[in-house]
């Protein structure tokens, strides 16, 4: 699976890592789905989550015809 590269001075969290947090949340529904759980899951920020899973979504969706 090929992530959208980003073009800002942050680096890219690694693929595997972005994957993992969007099939945690992916898994889960209610209040455990919520972005702030998820964030504190992975130790990350509430912006990091979304943009994860963002790019997973849309590379998901390039694969499809």
């Amino acid at each position: 699976m090929h992530l959208p590269e980003s073009h800002a001075d942050n680096q890219q969290l690694p693929i595997w890592f972005q994957l993992a947090i969007f099939l945690n949340g992916a898994g889960h529904y209610g209040n455990a789905a919520t972005l702030q759980d998820m964030a504190k899951w992975a130790g990350v920020a509430i912006h990091t989550i979304h943009n994860c899973y963002k790019h997973v979504m849309l590379s998901l969706l390039h694969l499809h015809d």
